[in-house]
């Protein structure tokens, strides 16, 4: 990007160092252009030191091209606008003094900054940072130690859950777990399913009684029943045999029935007709239980997995790529003093294709800026 090519908006961008700034611009509109000699401005100003300033980048690779264009303006001395001597010479200072600026990207920050802080984060200054092929390989032996404790725990229960769940055993249980687990940790919460509230079962039963008896009642009316009124007297007969049983299953499976046609049911048509709305509330309210049951197991299996994966990453000294976003929060969060010391070393922070649909990252950035954050996005 040449001076000559930069708009006014860009340089606009690229001038403004006090103060929170967004800019939004698609692909291709020179957003890491305007970090880059925003970069540089701030050195050939004075605003900023070389390692005053924290500059955030989506991929390793953008990382290295960045510093590598900042490398090469400071180098060449090609401030944003003209300098005098002393911007000249803080650009030069600055070139040399380029291995010390943070150009990263969030990863090897976080790594960085725990690795600093090691024992106020509880870890060992040690780890490995894995990728993403290693950890799934700790996540596999892990989940297969964590389904066979659940089966020795709950044996039928939860035989029938796996087979529900991974009929052909092709691994679809282990992508759903690992799934919903990377889902939480990427959002920086508790790995861990809420218990939802299920509707008043003893409540549907009570209405549902009510209206089969009463369509009971009537039911001696059709002393000569059409093949319509047979059908519908059937299908009473699966609604009291619902009430009466104890197997959720068969209790869900007798209520689920088609719709009673309350107009073919001749005398008996009123209350025939009241009998659909409480029977789909009793089916809803049976079949939450049957789900809250499947919940809990796969809870379980869940919550399990979370525990023996950071026991597993623990024993061998690894975080993975998630654990270095949450456990830099969490050291960020709990340790006011860290975090200000952290804050106080960054004159300009900016973000390089920042995600705004990762709470995590907003949320960390959030805990170290104050009035100096710069961010670029889509």
């Amino acid at each position: 990007m040449n001076d000559i090519d930069l708009t006014p908006e860009q340089l606009q961008a690229i001038k403004t160092l006090e103060g929170p700034v967004f800019v939004a611009a698609g692909a291709g509109s020179g957003k890491t252009g305007v970090v880059t000699r925003r970069f540089v401005h701030a050195i050939a100003t004075g605003y900023a030191g070389v390692d005053e300033i924290l500059t955030i980048t989506f991929t390793k690779k953008a990382a290295a091209e960045m510093m590598e264009r900042i490398r090469s303006y400071l180098h060449e001395r090609i401030p944003v606008e003209p300098a005098d001597e002393a911007g000249m010479d803080r650009m030069a200072e600055a070139y040399r003094q380029i291995e010390r600026a943070q150009i990263s990207t969030i990863d090897s920050f976080c790594t960085s900054l725990l690795r600093a802080n090691a024992l106020a984060a509880g870890i060992d200054p040690n780890f490995s940072a894995v990728d993403d092929s290693q950890a799934e390989l700790i996540r596999e032996e892990v989940f297969d130690d964590c389904l066979k404790q659940l089966v020795l725990d709950k044996s039928a229960e939860a035989v029938e859950f796996i087979a529900a769940y991974d009929p052909n055993l092709k691994g679809e249980l282990f992508k759903t777990v690992t799934g919903v687990y990377a889902t939480l940790r990427s959002q920086g919460k508790t790995v861990t399913l809420p218990v939802p509230q299920l509707p008043d079962i003893g409540r549907a039963e009570r209405e549902l009684i009510e209206v089969t008896a009463a369509a009971r009642e009537v039911a001696t009316r059709l002393t000569e029943p059409n093949r319509n009124q047979s059908n519908g007297l059937k299908k009473l007969g699966c609604l009291e045999q619902a009430l009466a049983e104890s197997d959720p299953a068969l209790r869900a499976h007798l209520a689920e029935m088609d719709e009673i046609k309350p107009g073919s049911m001749g005398p008996a048509k009123e209350e025939f007709s009241r009998l659909e709305e409480p029977r789909k509330v009793f089916v809803n309210a049976v079949r939450s239980r049957i789900a809250l049951k499947t919940l809990a197991l796969f809870r379980d299996l869940l919550e399990s997995f979370d525990l023996k994966y950071a026991e597993a990453k623990h024993k061998l000294g690894v975080l993975d790529f998630a654990d270095l976003a949450v456990q830099t929060r969490d050291l960020l969060r709990d340790n006011p003093g860290i975090r200000r010391r952290v804050s106080a070393r960054y004159r300009l922070i900016m973000v390089d294709e920042f995600q705004d649909t990762n709470a995590l990252q907003h949320e960390l950035i959030g805990l170290i800026a104050s009035n100096n954050l710069f961010l670029v996005g889509d």
